[in-house]
């Protein structure tokens, strides 16, 4: 599914044509995600994994240094909108200001803080909190400071890497890549895809998301005082900047994408969407840009068609196998994969057949499906 939603952003973000008129659409100058805009799945290993899932994985990193690359050269912004948050940066921040505070007064309240507690709190909970504090209707837009994250910190390098080790992970690639056995008399993991020809070493797309893409976040206060489950989103976009340690702050290039991004949540305003939760039981309000809630329930519309169809195709060939006296008495049970192959495969021909084309297995009858 993010391959999907993947590969649809970079559509949108070249021309493109309706499908009915084939009317041009010119490039988005910015795209809105529901949810982060890191690929789902980052982890190394399971990118040079030589199966169909390492497959979709490099197809996803792939894709993602493809978009990389348009924010950085086309002038366009990518953007996901997170409604559920766990990144703690800013709590530690305010407990080190409040020991500076302790540390200079002689207030016994604040001598009371909870410091571990609070270290344990995420940004979401505690800038939601802050940022819409006394808030009024109409009042100004408030927003925090812009935090940056390089593209290793969302894998699990971030667990390894420091800067005393002297090699970065992009370097530590390039090394496993150029590893022999010769040399260590044997490989202590499965490296054959990065050794062969596949690999394209520094120009490789997990090699250059590596080096140079950051994920920058902020929260914008929109609304009045949030309570309860009611949460900010956070907000973050794609910075395409080298990751060099050591660095000066990116500046230009973080100014250029916020504009974009504020423009764009003032031009489609904030909501509230009071059924954001799918097809679950307990409804959840989220704070978000008005574009995503019409999109939402769009999908979620198209949803509800789609399973109404998939119910009635189900019960069409299970009265056709067991007749409809005998519904009753069927029992369910979960496919084997042999079933389902096999029942797709008589869907497609049906299919196939109704649209005017040869059954390629003409004259063979197809296995009868088990009617438990």
């Amino acid at each position: 599914m993010d391959v999907l939603e993947a590969r649809m952003t970079l559509r949108v973000m070249r021309r493109w044509y309706t499908s009915r008129a084939s009317v041009e659409i010119r490039p988005a100058d910015l795209v809105l995600r529901d949810g982060t805009v890191s690929p789902q799945e980052r982890d190394f290993t399971h990118y040079i994994q030589q199966d169909s899932y390492g497959k979709i994985t490099r197809d996803l990193i792939e894709i993602s240094w493809e978009i990389v690359k348009k924010c950085r050269d086309d002038g366009q912004s990518v953007v996901g909108v997170v409604k559920t948050a766990n990144l703690r940066v800013v709590a530690p921040v305010i407990n080190y200001f409040v020991c500076q505070l302790i540390a200079s007064t002689s207030q016994t309240q604040i001598q009371t803080w909870p410091l571990q507690a609070m270290n344990q709190v995420t940004d979401q909970l505690l800038l939601s909190r802050l940022l819409t504090a006394g808030r009024k209707k109409n009042e100004p837009w408030y927003r925090i400071c812009v935090v940056l994250r390089p593209f290793h910190s969302v894998t699990k390098f971030a667990d390894s890497y420091t800067k005393t080790n002297g090699r970065t992970p992009a370097e530590q690639i390039l090394r496993r890549a150029s590893y022999k056995a010769s040399d260590g008399g044997g490989f202590v993991r499965d490296d054959s895809w990065l050794q062969s020809s596949d690999f394209r070493e520094g120009n490789d797309s997990y090699v250059q998301l590596l080096r140079n893409c950051w994920y920058a976040s902020t929260y914008v206060a929109s609304v009045p005082r949030l309570d309860l489950d009611n949460v900010l989103p956070r907000c973050e976009f794609i910075l395409p900047v080298q990751t060099v340690e050591g660095s000066e702050f990116p500046n230009e290039q973080v100014s250029n994408h916020l504009a974009r991004l504020l423009t764009a949540l003032k031009t489609l305003k904030f909501d509230v969407s009071a059924d954001h939760s799918m097809f679950q039981q307990n409804l959840k309000i989220d704070v978000l840009p008005s574009l995503l809630i019409r999109v939402h329930e769009t999908v979620k519309i198209w949803a509800a068609e789609l399973v109404a169809r998939v119910n009635e195709t189900i019960g069409y060939y299970i009265s056709k196998r067991v007749g409809t006296a005998a519904r009753r008495r069927v029992k369910v049970r979960p496919w084997t994969a042999t079933e389902l192959k096999e029942f797709a495969r008589q869907l497609e021909t049906e299919r196939n057949l109704q649209a005017g084309f040869k059954n390629p297995n003409e004259g063979e009858e197809p296995p009868e499906l088990s009617a438990e």
